[in-house]
């Protein structure tokens, strides 16, 4: 993991401090320079003060969240909660994007029930039409049963299918519920909203659906009519039974992205446009999400902030 190759190596040193059970609270601010961070732990407060500048790398849903309440956001949605607006910037929270896809799980005659832990996976990009110049679907294929956000589910022997969009047309939101750090922030992701999203998802579970029906598969897989008698797989080929199954079972495949965006919210150095000494590195950076899993680029932006900060 990114913990393991970054900071547990790093523990010793003088210049790093790990907190744990701790919630940053919200920026303190200087005038226009930040100065540190309000920070919470077993219901005491104290201030970190920064002797040179404030890193936010709390996510696509965090680092915006952080950022509004300390009052930098769009002037309309802060001032209701009575929050002072630092920075009247519409862009903080906005550009959401991330990987809509679903499962869609066979049951098998053979093999064995895998347990939670476990996780046997084989993937793909493919293209929905050959003259694409790069893929625009990405496939999850995986040894047992995987449900509602791709949670394993016990008891039973199956092979799954789990193609995403990898490329989304759709945007959402990130704002906040309350003026209280505490809150959790309301996610609005507006999943195949964008027409085109849902027909490519539409395209790549037919793919996985014609992957099943393969003779190299019929040994291992039950009759799809067991499957499809439990909920797991579309009803049928047509495209109101696919959109169906779609509606019902679609979800995340975790990698937000772009509610920081560079050119909007944040400049090529990652600085956060309108104030002082306040970076924000994380995914919610990219302009545009990439087209596969983003924990290798989540550390790529973490390397190049460092080599920035390390020449500033």
């Amino acid at each position: 993991s990114s913990a393991a190759a970054f900071v547990t190596p790093n523990l010793g040193r003088p210049n790093l401090t790990v907190l744990t059970s701790t919630q940053a609270l919200r920026i303190v601010w200087e005038g226009e320079r930040a100065r540190g961070v309000e920070v919470e732990a077993s219901d005491e407060r104290r201030t970190i003060a920064a002797a040179a500048e404030v890193v936010l790398a709390g996510g696509a849903y965090l680092s915006p969240q952080l950022l509004m309440v300390s009052g930098v956001g769009p002037a309309e949605h802060l001032r209701p909660l009575g929050i002072e607006v630092k920075v009247d910037n519409p862009e903080v929270g906005e550009n959401l994007q991330d990987h809509p896809g679903c499962f869609m799980t066979y049951l098998a005659r053979i093999g064995r029930d895998v347990p939670d832990d476990s996780w046997i996976e084989a993937g793909a990009f493919a293209r929905s039409r050959p003259e694409l110049p790069r893929p625009d679907i990405q496939f999850h294929a995986a040894a047992g049963s995987f449900g509602d956000d791709g949670v394993p589910m016990t008891g039973m022997k199956a092979i799954s299918f789990g193609p995403y969009v990898s490329r989304p047309k759709s945007r959402g939101r990130v704002l906040l519920r309350s003026a209280l750090p505490q809150a959790k922030p309301r996610i609005w992701h507006n999943f195949l909203s964008d027409r085109d999203d849902l027909e490519l998802l539409r395209q790549a579970l037919r793919m996985g659906m014609e992957i099943a029906a393969q003779p190299a598969l019929a040994e291992v897989l039950e009759p799809v009519a067991a499957s499809r008698a439990e909920g797991l797989v579309p009803a049928g080929d047509s495209d109101a039974e696919v959109d169906a199954y779609m509606r019902a079972n679609a979800f995340s495949f975790y990698h937000p992205a772009g509610t920081c965006a560079i050119g909007t919210v944040v400049d090529a150095d990652l600085s956060v446009r309108g104030v002082e000494g306040l970076r924000v590195c994380d995914t919610s950076v990219m302009p545009t999400l990439v087209g596969g899993n983003t924990n290798a680029p989540a550390m790529m932006i973490g390397e190049k902030l460092a080599d920035l900060i390390r020449h500033r």
